[in-house]
Parts: structure tokens; C-alpha cells; sequence
């Protein structure tokens, strides 16, 4: 592979908090951007696979830490307001993206993240070329407890900061390496996360499906059939609910929530630089 660039920076939110990104880039002027957004409780650094096969591919590749993740500002693996990660997101695309030439602009959203891109579509699909959507957080998985997820969106008003639920690196994979890796590294969150976050991400779970009929750009969905993290149905939902005349959706067999690190990971970048490539 070509050398690799990579640059990284701050940019400056709302509040004055400052979020971290960086950027990996291909030796020659890329064919098009990709942006990406990582899952609760991760960073933007979490998938080298993944990174290394779309710069190999010609991208470049803006990643950012969300609030309170990563190297990121604020409260840890928190935020008050689902809506401050998509403004977050417009502020890094605004601000280190350049735009000496204009690129093909798309985003790719893991989890947490995968909902997040959907919000963001919503608002400035024009200002886009596609949007690839994983394991998104659009659906309660059956590894999650029922019972303190829908306690999250009661406490959330009352009670904010209460620890409920933490992300098992076992639910996320199936692989030990994988695993282990994700249990060792120390910008993942490996605490509980708190009522008032979960408590938006249910609201946005509950309220974002009656916006998708607005969705009119190239989506391209992936889901492992065996995560149990993010059911596969908020994938299925976003495809049926979608407006865009060209939607995809890819389910891969036996695969738990984290596809990009998984053994199996190789096939799924195919097919996400396969489908760039016909629409950049």
C-alpha cells in the first residue's frame, strides 16, 4: 500500500468544548471523503482495518471523538442532548474538512454512531454523496437489559448521571482477541454509561423511524444477523422506511455487532469500497 498521511487537529463546539479528530490519507489527492463516526463509549481511532483498506482504496478519511470519548472534551462517554453529537459532527466536517476541492462528501456511522449519521442525513443530505449506516443503534438489542433501558429515559430527567448499563466486550464479539483488545484500550469507556445518555438514545430509537420516509440519499446498511447489541431490525426499518431509490442492505451471517474488527472484517470492507467506488 501507498504511504499513508495522517494529520489530526481540534476543532471548537458549542460550549467552547474542543473535539479531537484526525485524518488518514492516501498518498495521492483523494477520490472522495469519508467520515466517520465510532460507536458509545469508543474513539475514532478503534478500527485500523478499516481505515487501511478505504486510504488503500483511494479515500481519504476524517474520523472525529464525540463528546466525551476519546481525546475529546466533556463528561466521560456522556452528553445531554442526542442533538449535540450532530451538530458535533457538521462542526468537524465544517472545520477540517478542506475544501480547496470539492470531494464527494460520505459518512460512515458505527452504532451509536450509525444513528447519529442517520440524524445528520436528515439535515444535509444535499451537502452529501451516500451514507453507510453499521449496526445502528436504531433498535434495543436483545443483550440489553430491557428493564434499565427503559428506566433510562425516567431517570434521565431525575437522576442523570446514574450508572445503568455497560457495553460487554463478549456481546459485541465473538472473537477473544477482538475481545480482549477492546477490554485493553485505554480511550474505550469500560464504565457504565449513564441514564441521561441512554435515556436520548431511546428517545432517538423511539422517534427518528418517522423521519426516515425523508431519506433520499445512497444508503448502503450493514448489520451482523447475530448482534445482539443493535437489533438488525433498526437496519431493516431504515431500508423500508427510506425514500432513496438506491439502498442497500447487507446482513452478514453469524456476526455480532462489531463487523469492522471481527474475523470476517476483510469481505465487509469489499463490499463497502465496492460500493463507494460506484458512487463517488
Amino acid at each position: 500500500m501507498k504511504t499513508m498521511r495522517h494529520r489530526q487537529g481540534w476543532a471548537d463546539s458549542a460550549g467552547a468544548l474542543r473535539l479531537y479528530w484526525q485524518a488518514w490519507l492516501p498518498a495521492d489527492e483523494p477520490l472522495a471523503v469519508v467520515v466517520l463516526h465510532h460507536g458509545a463509549g469508543e474513539h475514532s481511532g478503534r478500527y485500523p482495518h478499516a481505515v487501511a483498506q478505504l486510504v488503500a482504496a483511494g479515500y481519504g478519511v476524517y474520523g472525529l471523538d464525540a463528546r466525551g470519548h476519546g481525546r475529546s472534551g466533556g463528561r466521560r462517554a456522556s452528553f445531554d442532548r442526542f442533538e449535540q453529537l450532530t451538530t458535533d459532527l457538521h462542526t468537524v466536517v465544517s472545520q477540517a474538512i478542506p475544501r480547496a476541492r470539492e470531494l464527494p462528501v460520505f459518512l460512515l456511522g458505527y452504532s451509536l454512531g450509525g444513528a447519529v449519521v442517520v440524524a445528520y442525513a436528515l439535515e444535509h443530505q444535499d451537502e452529501l454523496a451516500g451514507a453507510i449506516v453499521i449496526g445502528s443503534a436504531l433498535g434495543r438489542g436483545s443483550g440489553v437489559s430491557r428493564t434499565q433501558f427503559g428506566m433510562a429515559s425516567l431517570l434521565s430527567a431525575i437522576a442523570p448521571r446514574v450508572p445503568l448499563i455497560r457495553l460487554r466486550a463478549t456481546d459485541l464479539t465473538g472473537d477473544p482477541a477482538v475481545a480482549e483488545k477492546y477490554e485493553a484500550d485505554p480511550l474505550v469507556h469500560h464504565g457504565r454509561l449513564d441514564a441521561r445518555m441512554l435515556g436520548e438514545v431511546a428517545t432517538v430509537m423511539r422517534r427518528l423511524p418517522a423521519h426516515f420516509h425523508r431519506i433520499r440519499l445512497p444508503l448502503l446498511l450493514i448489520h451482523g444477523d447475530a448482534d445482539v447489541t443493535a437489533s438488525p431490525e433498526g437496519s431493516r426499518a431504515l431500508l423500508h422506511g427510506a425514500r432513496s431509490p438506491d439502498k442497500t442492505l447487507k446482513l452478514y451471517q453469524g456476526r455480532r455487532h462489531d463487523v469492522l474488527n471481527e474475523p470476517g472484517h476483510e469481505q465487509v470492507m469489499v463490499d463497502i469500497t465496492t460500493w463507494l467506488a460506484v458512487h463517488h
